[in-house]
């Protein structure tokens, strides 16, 4: 095929087809190649570039929207293995549960610390329906949280709460922001976990995570 004919735009108006020929061809050219003319009325070259030209932008940039709300993340903190996710985006792992000293009441810790700034935003490793939002003891302004499965997860030593009790939290939803209330020697959270049947369970067991593994996901 001869350079002259190699561009043929079709655009697709109205179910109907329209051809548009570059500049330099004409039907008498086509007639002289011995090719068949174009049938369909020609509309402007600039009109039906400008057309494609337009669309294509418009489809460019729905695929780039769609691609960067299908890469959001879900959540606004790291999520984990288990469909759950970390109540801090950024932390650094403290205290781990069990571990005896004289900080703690009754000297043993019934929880796990995780240190952040105060007034950082803490969210719900998982949703639920919240039973306290209040003082809380040696919790000091501490939200409790019961999951569907019937865990009970409290978070203490809060500076101030999002939410109130009986309100539905979803997984990942902000609930208050972190302080030093309480029995605290300074701005941290404190997760602590109660079973269905009101015994202490290690946080982490219940988040299936090692503690590298909790620190790992630190943003």
């Amino acid at each position: 095929m001869s350079p002259r004919f190699a561009r043929i735009a079709v655009l697709t108006i109205g179910g109907g087809v329209a051809l548009s020929a570059t500049a330099g061809i004409s039907t008498a050219n086509a007639a002289d190649s011995g090719a068949s003319a174009p049938q369909a009325t020609v509309i402007g070259e600039s009109g039906v570039w400008t057309a494609l030209d337009d669309y294509t932008r418009a489809e460019f940039a729905a695929a780039k929207a769609r691609t960067a709300a299908a890469t959001q993340p879900q959540y606004p903190t790291a999520e984990t293995p288990s469909g759950q996710v970390v109540p801090l985006k950024k932390y650094e792992v403290g205290h781990l549960f069990g571990i005896a000293d004289s900080v703690h009441t009754g000297g043993v810790h019934s929880g796990v610390d995780m240190s952040a700034p105060q007034g950082t935003p803490i969210y719900a490793v998982e949703g639920g329906k919240v039973i306290a939002a209040e003082w809380q003891g040696a919790a000091g302004k501490a939200v409790t949280i019961k999951t569907t499965d019937g865990v009970s997860v409290l978070y203490g030593h809060m500076n101030s709460m999002a939410v109130d009790t009986g309100d539905k939290v979803k997984t990942g939803e902000m609930i208050g922001r972190v302080g030093s209330t309480g029995n605290s020697t300074g701005p941290h959270l404190h997760v602590g976990v109660f079973k269905a049947n009101g015994k202490l369970q290690d946080p982490l067991v219940w988040m299936d995570l090692s503690a590298k593994q909790l620190g790992k996901l630190s943003q």
